[in-house]
């Protein structure tokens, strides 16, 4: 089994409910304040650590006391985090998350993550990774950062995955770097232009980025499933569960995708493995605490 190294975001998110968005200079009483333990690398990191995968998270969080419980949570799901720089003169990555009638309003101060030029990651891949091993990415974290670092896994022939989230174009030159491009339909939207909802724009979409310079891409569709074309168009029906929360569901599709590829499985297996942890993932409350393990999943399935 390859090893799988996430760059990507650590964050704390401080979520409150309120009956409804408070004017300006109005204070509300808010009711259920929690933290999550968050961040979409961080999500990632801990759904592959969860299926026995040997994860390492490369990525920053301040000097503070968030900074400490995220670093903490991570070890405890069995994420190496020896390779987390602490940034003294930024704060770690907060997401502040008002809840309203099942909506939710968020700001983001991305902190330590924006910080992050890349070089820690950079210097970790060249101290551990193999030829082969997986790499993962996303954009909550400065965009040249990630580049450099997608770049250098190329160059080290590491196996790239970037998940394309939140959606923002950047230079089209960032493609030729990525083997799998993970995206859901409305980054889609912002990236291609196209709006996929059935497998025929999804093979449009594939086009599109095929032309970039992407290996596979891959287009999850919510409940209706996902779809990819890794030499022939695969699609995977979502399972039919009662929502809970579906905080984590993308960052653990990914997360346990990458790790059964890791684990030499083809895309249609690891497809429909990420498809069952998502669905589990949806039916609790919470975020990195809400996504299976792979022994519970298996005891979950097999009823």
């Amino acid at each position: 089994m390859n090893k799988v190294f996430v760059f990507g975001s650590i964050n704390m998110d401080l979520v409150i409910n309120a009956p409804r968005v408070p004017n300006a200079g109005e204070t509300l009483y808010g009711s259920q304040f929690f933290t999550n333990c968050g961040g979409k690398g961080a999500n990632q990191a801990v759904a592959c650590a969860k299926q026995g995968t040997e994860t390492y998270m490369m990525g920053s969080i301040g000097n503070d006391f968030y900074g400490s419980i995220l670093k903490q949570s991570l070890k405890g799901y069995g994420v190496n985090v020896d390779h987390i720089r602490e940034l003294d003169d930024v704060s770690s990555g907060v997401a502040m998350i008002l809840n309203v009638d099942n909506d939710n309003r968020i700001i983001l101060d991305g902190g330590a993550n924006l910080a992050d030029n890349g070089e820690g990651a950079i210097e970790t891949i060249d101290e551990i990774a193999d030829e082969g091993d997986y790499l993962i990415c996303q954009y909550e974290c400065d965009l040249d950062a990630v580049f450099k670092v997608l770049k250098h896994g190329k160059k080290k022939s590491m196996i790239t995955v970037l998940n394309a989230a939140p959606a923002i174009k950047y230079e089209d030159s960032i493609y030729s770097y990525v083997d799998y491009f993970i995206i859901n339909q409305s980054e889609s939207e912002i990236l291609s232009g196209i709006y996929p909802e059935n497998q025929k724009e999804c093979l449009e979409v594939f086009k599109y980025f095929e032309k970039l310079g992407v290996g596979t891409t891959l287009i999850t569709m919510g409940s209706k499933g996902s779809c990819s074309n890794k030499e022939e168009l695969i699609f995977v029906e979502a399972k039919k569960v009662a929502a809970v929360d579906t905080t984590a569901a993308g960052d653990a599709y990914i997360g346990s995708l990458v790790s059964k590829l890791s684990a030499g499985c083809d895309l249609k297996v690891a497809m429909d493995y990420a498809t069952r942890v998502s669905a589990m993932t949806v039916m609790r409350k919470g975020a990195q605490s809400s996504i299976p393990t792979k022994f519970e999943l298996e005891s979950d399935f097999s009823k």
